[in-house]
């Protein structure tokens, strides 16, 4: 494969058996699928990131991929993430907000379209306290219920009758009642505190619900309702959840997104079926999910690379029950993109038990999963714990660092390789110290209990060759 990652398999396999089990009990708080990448926040406030790297949106400074999650940055006080098609938002405790990645259309909102390798500061406000991303466009809400958006424009989806890019956050409407707003890849369907739901962009196969399919580009009203709990907009479609516990969609139904028991496009929101137990609701590019209260998951819609776990790749028009277990605690689907007539970003993380693993299915080519290959899963794998502390970080050609991060002793490995000096230096390239590698016990060992905390380039050098790992010192 001409991929290179930062893994080896030998490495992770014994830290998974040997790792205590403190470590393996650390807890996931939430998981974002992006395209071809995913996302996930600790309990503890950091940020772990997998998969394709190619425009820098795993916020390691560089392309290189991972297929295991790698910490983003040494950062511990992210509160919420969410995941584009190949970049990231952030939100921290204190506020602020943050972006990295792909940046073509503004997407990073940091007035300019320049690619951001690492987590950069999204202005210098401290107010934000929701925020959400699509393929292209992301949207966040202030303290005082006001909404924002920025990047890709052309379908109205920023409510700009100009139908414009925007590389800063720039304010919607004048309401300071809004809830959350999610993104289709031409629309956007937002809730506010008062129940209702509302739509703008692009209205082919009723993507904004209004019964027409006239596009608008000023929020409108999506019928009278005021009884909504929940929204989320997959690529083409939309679901709901009521108050009462009663799920709905609308839009494209080519794949059974809708949940419908058919393939018919639909203009309004209409009730998938006669229950009235959902709780929760979450969302991919072409599929839905939703908890009961009794815990049990249940998904619908496409299913080529197996992303709805419900061990093969078959499409389902209608809810189907995921397994039996009855303590699912999200989900997240991959934010699709069309890449020459075919929807790419079709794999799906989840969060269940005691949330010290994460589950995951479908496509795999990138290492999106974090499951240390790339096999294709269509059955949930809840087994993912790789990113713990003290788990390896392969680069490439094979140089493990370990555990990394690390506050005093690292070891490192090239197998069928001897090291003979090691050198630091900064992420700009510059030298910060060069030494002779010593070997205790037959392992390399590091001491960089000196060290102040930051992230470090590692240059191994052998008669093989010169050989660079990252290192982060807590």
């Amino acid at each position: 494969m001409k991929y290179f990652y930062r893994f080896a398999f030998v490495w992770l396999f014994a830290f998974m058996v040997l790792a205590p089990a403190s470590l393996l009990a650390q807890k996931w708080a939430k998981v974002s699928a992006g395209g071809r990448f995913s996302m996930a926040l600790r309990a503890d406030g950091t940020i772990w990131e997998t998969g394709r790297s190619n425009q820098g949106q795993l916020g390691q400074g560089d392309t290189m991929p991972s297929n295991i999650f790698i910490q983003t940055g040494i950062d511990n006080d992210w509160s919420d993430i969410a995941a584009g098609e190949a970049y990231c938002v952030a939100l921290k405790k204190d506020g602020s907000l943050w972006a990295w990645g792909d940046n073509v259309q503004g997407d990073l909102g940091v007035d300019d379209s320049s690619k951001h390798y690492q987590p950069v500061q999204v202005g210098q406000d401290r107010d934000w306290v929701y925020i959400a991303s699509s393929g292209y466009t992301s949207f966040a809400i202030k303290k005082d219920g006001s909404l924002w958006g920025w990047g890709w424009g052309f379908f109205g989806n920023l409510a700009d009758s100009d139908r414009v890019d925007v590389v800063n956050p720039e304010r919607i409407g004048g309401a300071h009642t809004w809830k959350k707003a999610v993104g289709g890849h031409a629309f956007t369907i937002a809730l506010r505190t008062d129940g209702t739901l509302w739509g703008w962009g692009f209205n082919d196969n009723g993507y904004l619900g209004d019964g027409t399919l006239n596009n608008s580009f000023v929020p409108i009203q999506i019928g009278q309702d005021s009884d909504w709990a929940d929204v989320l907009s997959g690529y083409n479609f939309s679901i709901a959840l009521k108050k009462n516990g009663t799920l709905w969609s609308w839009g494209y139904n080519l794949n059974g997104q809708l949940g419908q028991g058919n393939v018919t496009p639909l203009r309004n929101p209409t009730q998938i079926g006669g229950d009235k137990d959902w709780a929760h609701i979450y969302i991919g590019a072409l599929n839905g999910f939703a908890t009961k209260t009794n815990g049990s998951l249940w998904a619908w819609g496409w299913n080529g690379y197996g992303g709805l776990g419900t061990g093969n790749t078959s499409e389902k028009d209608a809810p189907v029950r995921i397994g039996l277990n009855t303590d699912w605690r999200m989900v997240s689907g991959g934010q699709g993109y069309n890449l020459n007539g075919f929807i790419y970003g079709l794999h799906t993380l989840a969060i269940e038990g005691d949330s010290s693993l994460i589950c995951v299915a479908g496509q795999n080519d990138f290492g999106q999963l974090g499951n240390g290959s790339n096999t294709e899963p269509n059955k949930f794998d809840c087994s993912v714990t790789a990113g713990i502390p003290g788990s390896p970080i392969a680069t490439t050609y094979g140089l493990s660092i370990y555990p990394n991060p690390s506050s005093d002793q690292v070891h490192f490995a090239l197998p069928t390789i001897q090291p003979m000096s090691i050198s630091v230096l900064d992420l700009s390239g510059r030298q910060i110290s060069a030494s002779p590698v010593s070997l205790v016990d037959n392992t390399y060992q590091l001491d960089i209990s000196s060290w102040a905390k930051g992230m470090y380039l590692i240059e191994v050098t052998s008669k093989e060759g010169l050989y660079r790992a990252k290192l982060v010192k807590e």
